[in-house]
């Protein structure tokens, strides 16, 4: 079982990019194939609208079978923001 945190995985930048190539590779790779995928994510969209969002914008595309992905919903993600944290947000 892995897990990345990613509590924005639906803004659309460079770091969902990252996010899914990892999670591809995963896949792919024959070590991790029985392995479950968990993403920490605060997004209110079902899985398969994040996963078609990734799709159409960088044209990958993840197995979505049953146990090898799911998008774990997080609360209080809002308190990440930077805006709450006008100086210091490296150290925060």
């Amino acid at each position: 079982m892995f897990g990345f945190f990613h509590p924005f995985c639906d803004a659309g930048g460079g770091g969902e990019k990252v996010l899914i190539q990892a999670i591809k590779a995963m896949q792919e790779e024959s070590d991790f194939k029985e392995d479950l995928i968990m993403v920490y994510s605060g997004s209110e969209k079902p899985d398969s609208d994040i996963l078609a969002h990734y799709f159409d914008r960088f044209g990958i595309q993840v197995s979505q079978k049953k146990n090898s992905l799911t998008f774990l919903k997080i609360t209080k993600h809002g308190k990440m923001h930077g805006t709450n944290y006008p100086s210091f947000t490296l150290l925060w």
